[in-house]
């Protein structure tokens, strides 16, 4: 995959967490799903090895850019890295109603 620009849309380090309160406790019910995505290009962040409670997916030595697709009565979620064969994720969810 071949991004116009890979210096400005990059990500340096990526986490998604699970649904959960504001307080981080795990609630798949009626929780918030965070995204956590460092937009840059020249470096990865070196301080994300310890996942935090909730933690459902890291990667913190990636490129790439993260696609989010609203839907009616949902979302979806695609990392996309710069280079062929790196990271990749992908999801999807409902949302509450």
């Amino acid at each position: 995959m071949t991004f116009a620009n890979s210096n400005t849309v990059t990500e340096a380090a990526s986490a998604f967490d699970a649904p959960q309160t504001p307080s981080a406790k795990l609630d798949l019910a009626r929780g918030i799903r965070e995204f956590l995505v460092g937009t840059g290009g020249k470096s990865h962040y070196e301080d994300f090895a310890t996942p935090i409670a909730n933690s459902q997916v890291r990667n913190g030595d990636t490129f790439g850019v993260l696609r989010l697709a609203l839907k009616t009565r949902g979302y979806s979620w695609t990392f996309m890295p710069a280079d062929p064969g790196g990271f990749t994720d992908s999801g999807s969810s409902m949302c509450h109603s």
